[in-house]
């Protein structure tokens, strides 16, 4: 039995025997790829403006490559990388969002070995129950031509280093800027030793792009004290040589208990003025935030009732000044019953304060005030379907105004169901579906609606044979007199066959398409985005590829 009382999971695991005789691995692996491939999409940097572009057959060819050294080290470089057959992203509400909405990173190359260059804080997370943003945001490398990194575990020392560089800055460039063609430059070292069950590290991110660099330095610990306590810290610097030269801090401390009955959370985080960090996944500075969150579980281990407890959490925030930011306030109910149903309801309260540095058309601060309440069930409903569902009622703030006019306050409904069915051992399929919708207060006129619907399915025909079909729809409804939203419909598809002899040596054969409600002739609004028509979609990018690549062990 694993135990609370004890912190950590596998110091408690036993120990592992009957391994014998175990091939020793190769020190060198060589994965060489090529592909094929025939598309068509909108050239948004033509110089004219938005055009199609076609070309019928395209090629690319690359390669992985891993050196182990002294059986301590990693050394993986890669040229010319290819991620055609990473799924797509899972569906996120994207719109009337105040700060940039955080998606997770699926190529593999930035996957491996990434927890080396975490920190005390896992850089991984950005809701609400974490203070802090990843300091190395690899999506940030969004088209990268060569890559080196370096990992691996010296005694009690872990070391990472990762070099990459990124086409895209000069590819999105219109023709003939002198950012055409130039490329963005990313350096990470990381540091950290183990000392006794608690670790110490260092990190240094820098991101250069014609003559511009950002670097972040920053130091971290984690600790582990009595009665299931532990501690955690993050203090970084930063300097930023932009248009403004800029320079700024962060602080981020933590203390958690995580015992049987109990979790309690108390952290604080702060962002100076100035502090700009371009490589990593971060929404403002200028804040100094406050978070406390405590749990009590009574665990009755009955057949109805396995466990329940009352959860509540709070938050402030505040400017370096001394006014308040947002300030947020909540109570739920957690239970688990049965013997696979999980369930949550909450409500509460939030304060968010708007100011004309961030939105000009407002005169002067204005503080809004929020209530919300929802709930979240999970379910196994039989050996081969599961169910998810979630929603919640809140007083919403409308970021995307029209234009000329202030945010203001709606209602908000949001609801999430995932649907998971596994009618046999080799098929596996799941649906998605989210509701968004923005309307005027006491069920006033509708502000937009967003819908996304998507279905995924998996196929395993043998250990080596696999197919995959994602069929995802997306439209935002809007009203123009409420939201300068356009009304948007798009629909993907994404077809994939795989091939599979072992990691390194596969062949992909894939499509994708995508239709959007764009204006055919690709003519342009006031503000530069292309026009949308009220009926009708048309192919705004398609491609079919075949890649193929081969792994030598040596």
């Amino acid at each position: 039995m694993v135990s609370r009382e004890q912190q950590g999971y596998l110091t408690q695991e036993a120990s592992l025997t009957g391994l014998a005789d175990v091939t020793p691995s190769r020190n060198i692996q060589l994965t060489p790829y090529a592909l094929a491939r025939s598309f068509r999409d909108i050239d948004f940097a033509a110089a004219a403006g938005p055009r199609f572009r076609q070309q019928n057959l395209a090629s690319r060819t690359g390669i992985d490559s891993k050196f182990i050294v002294h059986n301590s080290l990693v050394v993986d470089a890669t040229l010319n990388p290819d991620f055609s057959q990473v799924e797509s992203d899972e569906p996120q509400v994207t719109v009337n969002q105040r700060f940039e909405v955080y998606f997770p990173e699926k190529r593999p190359f930035f996957l491996e070995n990434s927890d080396y260059f975490q920190t005390a804080f896992a850089d991984n997370s950005t809701d609400f129950f974490h203070l802090t943003s990843p300091l190395l945001f690899t999506r940030r490398i969004q088209d990268p031509h060569i890559g080196v990194r370096i990992t691996g575990k010296l005694g009690a020392n872990l070391v990472g280093l990762l070099i990459a560089d990124d086409r895209a800055p000069g590819e999105i460039a219109s023709p003939g800027s002198p950012l055409a063609g130039q490329r963005a430059r990313f350096t990470v070292a990381r540091f950290a030793r183990d000392v006794a069950g608690n670790r110490l590290g260092a990190i240094v991110i820098e991101r250069s792009f014609f003559g511009q660099g950002n670097r972040v330095a920053g130091v971290d610990g984690r600790f582990l004290l009595p009665h299931n306590w532990n501690g955690r810290f993050r203090a970084t610097g930063s300097t930023d040589s932009g248009a403004v030269h800029s320079s700024g801090h962060t602080v981020d401390a933590e203390l958690t208990r995580d015992d049987k009955h109990l979790f309690y959370d108390l952290g604080y985080f702060e962002a100076s003025p100035g502090y700009v960090q371009r490589a990593g996944f971060y929404r403002r500075p200028d804040i100094r935030r406050v978070m406390q969150l405590a749990r009590y579980l009574f665990r009755p281990e009955g057949k109805r009732v396995a466990w329940w407890g009352p959860m509540t959490y709070f938050h402030v925030s505040r400017e370096f000044s001394g006014h308040q930011l947002d300030r947020n306030l909540g109570i739920e109910l957690d239970a688990k019953v049965g013997r696979s149903t999980v369930f949550d309801i909450y409500t509460g309260r939030t304060d968010q304060t708007l100011r004309p540095v961030d939105y000009s058309t407002l005169p002067s601060r204005r503080t809004f005030v929020m209530y919300w309440t929802g709930g979240d069930i999970s379910t196994q409903i039989s050996r081969s379907v599961s169910l998810r569902f979630g929603g919640y009622h809140q007083g919403a703030i409308n970021y995307d105004s029209p234009a000329g006019t202030a945010p203001f306050l709606t209602g908000e409904d949001y609801a999430k169901s995932v649907l998971t069915m596994h009618p046999t051992t080799a098929l596996s399929i799941e649906n998605t579906y989210i509701i968004d919708r923005l309307q005027q207060p006491r069920s006033g006129p509708r502000v937009f609606t967003n819908q996304i619907i998507r279905s995924k399915w998996n196929y395993q025909f043998t250990r080596s044979l696999s197919a995959r079909v994602i069929a995802q729809y997306a439209s935002v409804l809007a009203e123009p007199r409420f939201t300068s939203l356009a009304t948007t419909k798009n629909l993907n598809g994404d077809f994939l066959i795989s091939y599979t002899i072992n990691p390194g040596s596969a062949f992909y054969l894939g499509y994708n398409g995508n239709l959007q409600n764009y204006d055919p002739a690709l003519r342009l609004d006031p503000s530069g985005e292309i026009l949308r028509t009220q009926r009708g979609v048309i192919n705004d990018a398609r491609q079919i590829f075949a890649k193929v690549s081969y792994q030598i062990r040596m």
